[in-house]
């Protein structure tokens, strides 16, 4: 944090904070000298949110009353090894009024029925919950069921939830770490492998431990590689995002911000398109395309017609031969 505030020559402003499992597993007191130092560094929005991801069953870490004192906003509740653990956290996160409880189910619980894990889920009360796939048919209906509203490719939320509003309103963003209902112009990645990305320019810190302090002893910046987006780049990105976040793409406001006729320029997507039209999966005219809510269930698929990156590697990349 010092480099970087070094770098710039002032405290840049935050408007959110989020916290890995691997930061919050730290003891309190080691949480709050690394809050001192971001409040040292950083000038923080009056406004701005501090979320939090835990890993109950897992992972000791700092208590929820100690995570409240040091000003996180919101949870993410992880769901993986532990369901049970992670539903009591869940809940217990509801009682303290933090004001967003996300849960991520990263994995089934094993012995369990599905229907029985998501209705023990839903009776913790999350405001959030994201799938570890948009595939998960019985499940994404479950929780329909249940009165969630489906606000991204693989995330459904309470009607009332800030990210939920962020979707209806069609300004819900896809970031390296989430999703956000706030306009982020740049995301600071501190910590091992942590990705950011700051304009144009994506980067992500070194992966390995000796190489990441290495370059902290020597007073460097820990960034082992990054990427320059064109402005192709930006323009796939931000179709890929909004389809991503929003389940459809404002194809007039697109053109007008990076300058480009939408059908000729994807002239070779259009094209690709049509099977997802035949199959009823989406709707596409001259001024948007979005997702039908079965279509929902292909957001990756229809996203990948845009990944040009993607489609390149995938071509150039040596297929093994058959034995």
């Amino acid at each position: 944090m010092a480099l970087y505030h070094a770098t710039r020559g002032e405290r840049a402003t935050v408007v959110e904070m989020r916290w890995s499992a691997g930061v919050t597993a730290r003891p309190k007191g080691t949480l709050e000298r690394l809050r001192t130092a971001v409040d040292e560094h950083f000038e923080r929005s009056p406004r701005s949110s501090f979320s939090a991801v835990v890993e109950p069953g897992i992972r000791a870490g700092a208590s929820l009353p100690a995570l409240r004192e040091l000003g996180v906003t919101s949870l993410c509740v992880i769901f993986e090894n532990d369901w049970s653990a992670a539903t009591a956290y869940l809940a217990a996160a509801r009682d303290m009024g933090f004001v967003a409880v996300e849960a991520k189910v990263c994995a089934e619980s094993k012995g369990t029925s599905l229907g029985r894990q998501l209705d023990a889920l839903i009776a913790s009360e999350p405001t959030r919950i994201v799938l570890p796939s948009a595939r998960m048919h019985s499940a994404v209906s479950h929780l329909l069921d249940a009165g969630y509203v489906c606000i991204a490719r693989n995330v459904l939320a309470i009607p009332a939830d800030s990210h939920a509003i962020a979707h209806r309103q069609g300004r819900l963003t896809r970031q390296p770490y989430g999703y956000s209902s706030r306009p982020v112009g740049a995301v600071l990645a501190l910590g091992q492998q942590a990705i950011g990305y700051i304009g144009p320019l994506y980067y992500q810190n070194h992966r390995l431990p000796r190489h990441y302090f290495s370059a902290l002893g020597r007073g460097k910046l820990p960034v082992e590689r990054g990427l320059h987006l064109t402005h192709e780049d930006l323009t796939r990105l931000a179709v890929i995002g909004s389809l991503s976040a929003n389940l459809f793409v404002d194809i007039a406001a697109i053109e007008a911000i990076y300058k480009i006729d939408f059908r000729q320029y994807f002239d070779v997507e259009w094209k690709a398109l049509s099977e997802f039209l035949r199959i009823g999966v989406l709707t596409l005219d001259s001024m948007c395309l979005a997702l039908t809510p079965t279509g929902r269930l292909c957001c990756d698929d229809v996203c990948r017609v845009f990944d040009q990156r993607a489609r390149l590697l995938a071509e150039h990349t040596p297929q093994p031969g058959l034995l």
